[in-house]
């Protein structure tokens, strides 16, 4: 019991978790849309990751990171601006939005060559440049 009070006081109720946020562009404009996961280099301890939103993304809460070297994986979808039908196990007739897949280099994210060192108790800002090349 001391302990479980000891972590509430303590603020360590986030696990050690770190918020991580950053910019991701492709040939210098914003990704629109698509997927971020930050994974540790050595195998050991948790894989996080979100949504990338108009070359944004932010890692907070439940979604935050835990500290240590990282492999980054981006994976990028853009809306058609279509809309299609879910399936089930939806109602009939729901509907969502259509998107596709942006052709990102596998260095980017099957075969990432992306680092980055998530440091506890710091501000981290992880942008990311990625090129078609």
């Amino acid at each position: 019991m001391l302990i479980v009070w000891l972590v509430g006081w303590c603020g360590c109720s986030n696990r050690g978790l770190v918020d991580v946020q950053g910019n991701i562009t492709l040939e210098g404009r914003p990704l629109p849309g698509g997927i971020i996961v930050f994974e540790p280099v050595d195998k050991n301890g948790a894989t996080a990751g979100g949504k990338i939103r108009e070359g944004r993304y932010e890692l907070t809460g439940k979604a935050a990171v835990p500290p240590g070297e990282k492999i980054v994986r981006i994976s990028g979808i853009f809306k058609t601006g279509r809309q299609i039908e879910v399936g089930p196990p939806a109602p009939p007739g729901t509907m969502t939005d259509e998107v596709e897949h942006i052709a990102i280099p596998a260095s980017y994210n099957q075969s990432s060559t992306l680092r980055c060192n998530v440091v506890a108790g710091e501000m981290n800002q992880h942008d990311f440049e990625l090129h078609s090349q």
